[in-house]
């Protein structure tokens, strides 16, 4: 079982905020119960100019870019499903934005709400192999750019955002203002992706004036496949971890609404809306854990394990259970 430390540099959210009940009475959606499934009071939509890239930079402060000059990281992960170019990826124009070594290890990964998991994955392998001491982990996404504020099947879920995060063979000194590390142990995961379910949840290029690529959802769809694979994602976590982790546990899952959240809660058997953490700023997809990283201050101390819940486009879930050192 590896261990490392992680540490959590920043998030950002698009520069404009729409709120939620407001932007449904504007559509003259009269669904009984809308708000309440969302569970999102305002949501964050980025500038026409504003690109997921700028969004990550942002994470990223004068002070950050100093701090990461310290830490040199020797890889560089960057998520996203709505990067400047089909190629290169964004990792690439990171790269030279934030003058990253030359021989940074640069990887994209196309994916969006499980992408923090396997890209922490992949981070620990690099780490664990020896090739790797310090990984940067950067996501960041603009799904507001491709759809319609009118349309209310996507429209009072999703933000504009980005996070970024280090995770790290040692133990960093010189830490600025801000930046917290947590020294952690991976103890067990699990994937599980099915493709039969990929148009519920699709990003497609569109002929549209408008629209360069449009957003397309099937919510009824997501939230059952969500209820379908949890309780085999958490029956094998149990077995891989040795224990049941439910009530040992503290979770971040991801925010795709109050609705799928509280089917989660149901799931745990904790209070409802005790997961629930993103009211305020809505669905930030790829960034939606690492928003939560911050929980961790009001983690309890009967907690031995932090569990980490993700769901989405594949149509895919995903869990990761760490141990705190």
């Amino acid at each position: 079982m590896s261990d490392f430390w992680l540490y959590e540099i920043g998030t950002a959210l698009g520069e404009v905020k729409l709120n939620v009940p407001q932007l449904i009475r504007e559509s003259g959606n009269t669904r009984e119960g809308l708000i309440e499934r969302t569970g999102f009071q305002n949501v964050y939509c980025a500038n026409d100019l504003t690109q997921g890239i700028d969004l990550a930079l942002e994470t990223l402060s004068s002070s950050g870019k100093n701090w990461l000059g310290i830490a040199n990281p020797d890889a560089c992960i960057y998520v996203t499903s709505t990067s400047n170019f089909v190629a290169p990826g964004n990792a690439h124009l990171l790269q030279e934005f934030l003058g990253l070594r030359e021989d940074c290890f640069l990887m994209d990964l196309n994916d969006a709400c499980t992408g923090f998991l396997r890209a922490l994955t992949i981070a620990e392998s690099l780490i664990s192999s020896g090739t790797h001491t310090n990984v940067l982990i950067v996501l960041s996404d603009t799904y507001r750019k491709l759809f319609k504020p009118s349309d209310m099947k996507v429209s009072p879920l999703f933000s504009d955002a980005a996070s970024s995060v280090l995770v790290s063979k040692h133990k960093i000194t010189n830490l600025i203002e801000g930046i917290q590390g947590i020294h952690l142990q991976s103890m067990a995961s699990y994937f599980v992706s099915k493709g039969s379910k990929a148009t519920d949840l699709t990003i497609s290029r569109t002929t549209n004036e408008t629209l360069r690529e449009s957003l397309s959802m099937n919510g009824g769809g997501v939230f059952n496949f969500v209820l379908a694979n949890l309780q085999g994602v958490l029956d094998k976590i149990e077995i891989e971890l040795g224990v049941n982790p439910i009530g040992k546990t503290h979770w971040i899952v991801h925010q795709g609404s109050r609705a799928v959240v509280n089917a989660v809660e149901n799931s745990l058997g904790v209070q409802r809306d005790s997961l629930f953490r993103a009211a305020e700023y809505g669905n930030t997809i790829g960034s939606s854990i690492p928003f939560q990283l911050k929980s961790l201050d009001s983690m309890d101390e009967g907690h031995e394990f932090i569990g980490m819940l993700a769901f989405g486009v594949g149509l895919s879930m995903g869990c990761k259970v760490v141990k705190v050192l």
